[in-house]
């Protein structure tokens, strides 16, 4: 009964100090993880707000340098000709397109009686350049000078008619 007594006494020792073993492996994993997913998180790169631009300019007559109220002027994304911002000038022909994406556009005003203007333009046939906004740019100052739109009509006659 005695050697009973003293087996019963080193199974409880070696079961108690494999269970603090085993407890102390536990502590050790969840210290290590957390200071692993701590680490992680610091080092993991932050999603930037996104910043908006701004494109910012007059519009005036080619002759005379009057400014033109009521243009529109559209900033027509690149990659989706669907994705528009627009802006209306003002009495002193002012515009101002907030809140656009980063992003590439083309830059084009138009209004009535007047030949539609792109930005980079050279002549009035020729396309536009290409605006390229990075995020948080404000394009200020731009100015266009819309040339007056003119018809003529009339009647060819020689001496018969």
């Amino acid at each position: 009964m005695d050697n009973l007594r003293k087996y019963e006494d080193v199974y409880f020792l070696l079961a108690t100090k494999c269970t603090r073993a085993v407890f102390y492996l536990l502590i050790a994993l969840f210290v290590a993880s957390s200071a692993s997913a701590r680490e992680h998180s610091q080092n993991a790169p932050t999603k930037p707000q996104q910043e908006t631009c701004m494109v910012s300019g007059m519009v005036v007559k080619f002759a005379g340098s009057e400014p033109l109220k009521s243009a529109n002027v559209r900033l027509i994304n690149v990659e989706d000709g669907a994705r528009a911002d627009a802006a209306t000038t003002d009495g002193a022909g002012r515009f101002a397109v907030k809140n656009v994406e980063r992003g590439r556009y083309r830059l084009r005003v138009t209004r009535n009686g007047f030949v539609t203007e792109e930005c980079g333009q050279k002549t009035p046939n020729d396309t536009g350049s290409i605006l390229t906004l990075t995020p948080g740019q404000q394009v200020k100052e731009l100015i266009f000078r819309l040339i007056l739109w003119s018809v003529i009509t009339g009647h060819i006659r020689d001496e018969d008619s």
